[in-house]
């Protein structure tokens, strides 16, 4: 087991986001990634704020102006792109009093709020505290779990199944470096995970369960399944994710920990 000391700053956090959203640029011809002074813009070429992100890298955040010029070079990139767009911002990058004064460069911007996620990390996965069900796991590339991993996640994360399809059906974006599976009751597609191997750690991601299996133990089963390949394919550890308010309870159990909080915001 990786003890407490070793665990990773809040910044790993980030750089495996941003490492993962990057994938978002291979699903369409006319995506790409560049870089702008502390920005990374990924642009999916798919034309949904969620898939086309401009997320903070270092330096820190340490005064208004600094956030504010930030924002303005993405909504002109985005702008130029005639793409909607999304904000993430991690406490760690961006300086309390700068957080706490930030709502005029995000209004300015044209933003607004949609989530907060914890940022989780855990050293090891604690013991199960119940039996799990034996799912069949099946690695997310080909046409069928492609589809099926775009319509899980289009169930849960309230994406219209077109984009969806559009981003998560296309083998251009399992080229890159995220890896997913999709978990199997009685033949039916009820459960994935995807997962990002980057700055030293595993970082989890699309966590989903089917609406109609939930509360079986689905979601934990697939985790740890995502999680233990990643780490023997990559002999990477601690694990890191950022979870929803309804998530926090089954992750503290698996043994992940409070690191840091993310914002996200999208345009209008």
């Amino acid at each position: 087991m990786v003890l407490a000391a070793q665990l990773p700053s809040p910044w790993v956090s980030s750089e495996n986001l941003r490492a993962m959203m990057t994938n978002y640029a291979l699903a369409t011809s006319g995506g790409a990634v560049s870089e702008q002074g502390g920005l990374t813009l990924v642009n999916s070429g798919v034309s949904f704020s969620a898939f086309n992100a401009a997320l903070l890298s270092g330096p820190a955040v340490e005064r208004p102006s600094d956030l504010q010029a930030r924002l303005r070079a993405a909504q002109r990139y985005f702008h130029s792109e005639k793409m909607p767009w999304s904000f993430w911002m991690p406490d760690e990058i961006v300086a309390a009093p700068v957080r706490e004064s930030s709502s005029v460069a995000i209004r300015a911007s044209g933003l607004r709020w949609v989530a907060q996620h914890e940022g989780m990390v855990a050293g090891d996965l604690a013991e199960p505290r119940r039996e799990l069900p034996a799912l069949e796991f099946r690695r997310v590339f080909d046409r069928v779990t492609r589809a099926h991993f775009a319509r899980l996640s289009s169930s849960v994360f309230d994406l219209p199944a077109p984009i969806s399809t559009a981003v998560y059906g296309q083998q251009g974006f399992w080229r890159g470096t995220m890896s997913a599976w999709v978990g199997y009751w009685n033949g039916h597609a009820v459960c994935c995970a995807a997962t990002e191997p980057a700055a030293g750690v595993i970082g989890v991601y699309s966590v989903a369960t089917h609406p109609s299996f939930r509360g079986r133990g689905f979601g934990e089963s697939i985790t740890r399944h995502a999680l233990c390949e990643a780490r023997t394919a990559t002999g990477l550890q601690p694990f890191i994710l950022h979870a929803t308010r309804a998530g926090q309870p089954l992750y503290r159990r698996m043994g992940f920990r409070y690191s840091t909080r993310l914002d996200v915001f999208v345009s209008t």
